[in-house]
């Protein structure tokens, strides 16, 4: 939603807004879709046409340079612009139809009448049914960026790369630990960890055990939950350019402290010095 999520989370260009209590996204090449539902574990997004008018985005729609592709299958479909009314079989379209014209969708491979003309010829999604009333059917998407499904391998969390549009970067749980000593690190005194908890409420329990670790107190455990609000942190100081210096001190006693979970993967190419 924008302005309620971390700076690289999403989509740019694709974030949801909120107008007159209504959820929307926006596409360039047609405007405003309400978003009736989002299902994340199957990767749906369920619109509706606030026009009323599915084949209108139908034919307006471009997915081509966006995230998004139709999530059922898709067929090719004629538009024809006909001056007089076609009986059945073909199936008028009325939110396109005016008092002097009648749109039709029709198979491509049938004949044009010679009343009518082809308006467009497009892949729409095959289990469109016209008989349903609120234009939702048929405007489900699903969505796809490059690494995403790699990451969901490494039971990750996918975020878009700062620099390269459509493309992601994985925050698995090895990565938070790898660069959580660097968050550590970048702290010269016992002060500054302790004065970062009086701002940061969704981090406190993850920094009073970072403190815990800086005064040589035993181990703690760390949920997988805390870790990845670390990252958000984390990932801002990596990010710097150039990158924060680190106080080696702390960056050693850091490091020893998760020396189990180190991985050898470059994970973070801003990151210098990785191991």
């Amino acid at each position: 939603l924008r302005g309620h999520q971390r700076q690289h989370c999403g989509h740019t260009g694709y974030e949801l807004d909120c107008k007159n209590g209504t959820t929307i996204i926006h596409f360039p090449s047609y405007g405003d879709l309400v978003v009736r539902s989002i299902s994340y574990d199957i990767k749906k997004l369920d619109l509706i046409d606030p026009k009323n008018c599915v084949h209108e985005v139908y034919l307006n729609l471009n997915l081509s340079l966006t995230p998004f592709q139709y999530y059922h299958a898709v067929k090719e479909c004629s538009y024809l612009n006909c001056s007089v009314r076609i009986s059945p079989p073909l199936t008028e379209v009325p939110c396109l139809s005016g008092s002097d014209y009648h749109v039709y969708t029709v198979d491509p491979s049938l004949a044009v009448p010679d009343s009518c003309s082809v308006v467009k010829t497009i892949p729409i999604p095959f289990m469109y049914s016209p008989y349903l009333s609120d234009n939702s059917f048929g405007l489900g998407l699903t969505w796809s960026l490059l690494g995403h499904e790699d990451c969901e391998a490494k039971q990750g969390q996918s975020s878009l790369h700062p620099k390269r549009e459509q493309q992601t970067e994985c925050f698995t749980m090895a990565h938070a630990k790898v660069e959580g000593y660097q968050t550590l690190s970048s702290t010269t005194t016992k002060r500054q960890v302790i004065e970062w908890d009086q701002g940061w409420d969704y981090m406190q329990k993850g920094i009073a055990k970072l403190k815990r670790i800086v005064e040589g107190l035993p181990e703690p455990q760390f949920s997988s939950e805390e870790y990845m609000m670390l990252y958000t942190t984390i990932y801002t100081m990596c990010i710097q350019d150039p990158p924060y210096e680190y106080s080696q001190q702390l960056y050693k006693k850091y490091q020893e402290t998760f020396e189990e979970y180190i991985t050898s993967e470059r994970l973070c190419e801003s990151c210098p010095n990785l191991v």
